[in-house]
């Protein structure tokens, strides 16, 4: 199990790197939604985290506080990007100075 986690943790980061080249030629838009909300890579981080959490059970690592505090933010900001994820919505807001604006128009998922 400790090598299956090093080889996908070293891909995640090969692939993160691509990612920063393909941003800079295709744009963001490009890059989030061919690269950030595909599958595999969604299922990239969903399979590290679960073995994130058995390695984490196994190695009794649970008994140490700050280990137990710093994996748990890990998870909370995975489950916070997945929650962002699954409920927001994009749109387009203009701003002025000294104006309010209530005006909110949606645009895509």
């Amino acid at each position: 199990m400790r090598h299956l986690t090093l080889i996908l943790y070293i891909l995640l980061i090969v692939v993160l790197g691509i990612t920063t080249f393909v941003e800079s030629a295709k744009g963001s838009s490009f890059v989030t939604e061919h690269i950030y909300h595909s599958i595999p890579f969604m299922v990239l981080w969903g399979v590290l985290s679960v073995l994130m959490i058995f390695s984490f059970f196994a190695k009794g690592a649970f008994q140490v506080w700050p280990k137990v505090l710093l994996h748990f933010s890990f998870l909370l900001i995975l489950a916070g990007a997945l929650t962002t994820y699954l409920t927001s919505s994009k749109g387009i807001m203009h701003l002025r100075q000294g104006e309010h604006s209530f005006q909110y128009m949606e645009e895509g998922t």
